[in-house]
């Protein structure tokens, strides 16, 4: 019973620490079956023939992550990671140290000459660039909360993790989000990460456009590259998917209306839109408060 306990917390322990890979699922599934098959056949041969080489394989990959055979990112992958994360420091710092105007510039080159390993990170790079390009540049602090680059970041780093693991972390923060009263980004599920860290700050910047000395007709470049990141950021439901189709919908006339006059329909739809819109952000919005006071 002793060694069937510890191989328990053993495993357990495993599974906490170690990101949810396939190849590593296949492992873990591959470890606990051997631990399992030694311990019915015999068990002193779990305690010194079978356990230790796997705890010690465990115990390399726990230890040092960056030479696991299944690492949650690749050699790229974790390189540019690292470059964002470096550039995304540094015009918060820059932020803080009101120096962000001088770094911008070296900031956005040393953006602009990365190659991302896929189609998930060259979207980081996008709305990385969009959030430097802003005005102020949006760092996510202070009067520049508009960042659009946490969202599609997340998404990057999460498209190796086997789906069940991330709807489990994600029942998790459900669980634990009543505890709190003003979540931040890791506080929140998957659905209020979309909604408050990207389309909302889409809506947001979009705004700003319009309100900006010569409006959307003036910025309409930045308009169409707003656009065209929320169009290829993926939602995580369908739902989110809805709402942001119609926010898109919205501000694509929007921004057509301030270019060239709307068609009779086009009008029509625009209002329409916007009421689907809104309706759908309140149901959002209750089904949000619903769910956490239910906890």
């Amino acid at each position: 019973m002793i060694a069937l306990a510890l191989n328990l917390v053993f495993l357990a322990g495993v599974a906490i620490v170690v990101p949810w890979t396939a190849a590593a699922v296949a492992a873990w599934l591959v470890s606990a079956a051997v631990l399992a098959a030694a311990l019915l056949v015999h068990p002193n041969l779990l305690r010194f023939g079978v356990d230790a080489p796997v705890v010690v394989a465990w115990s390399l990959v726990i230890f040092f992550p960056t030479h696991s055979p299944f690492p949650p990112l690749s050699a790229a992958e974790r390189a540019f990671h690292e470059a964002i994360h470096r550039v995304s420091a540094g015009a918060r710092s820059g932020y803080h140290a009101n120096t962000l105007t001088a770094q911008r510039e070296a900031l956005v080159a040393e953006l602009k000459v990365l190659d991302p390993p896929d189609e998930r990170w060259r979207l980081v790079q996008r709305a990385q660039l969009l959030d430097l390009s802003a005005d102020p540049p949006q760092v996510g602090v202070g009067d520049a909360t508009h960042r659009l680059v946490t969202w599609p970041w997340r998404v990057a780093l999460d498209q190796r993790i086997v789906p069940v693991r991330l709807r489990l972390d994600d029942a998790i923060r459900a669980r634990r989000l009543r505890r709190h009263p003003l979540p931040g980004f890791d506080e929140m599920t998957t659905v209020l990460r979309y909604d408050h860290y990207f389309l909302r700050n889409l809506t947001a910047r979009f705004a700003d456009l319009r309100q900006r000395d010569g409006g959307l007709h003036r910025w309409r470049d930045e308009a169409a590259a707003l656009l065209s990141l929320g169009g290829a950021v993926p939602p995580p439901t369908a739902s989110c998917e809805r709402l942001r189709d119609l926010v898109l919908e919205i501000h694509g006339l929007e921004l057509k209306a301030a270019i060239a006059d709307l068609s009779a329909e086009e009008l029509d739809r625009l209002a329409i839109a916007a009421d689907q819109a809104q309706a759908a952000w309140v149901e959002l919005e209750a089904r949000e408060a619903n769910w956490r006071a239910a906890r």
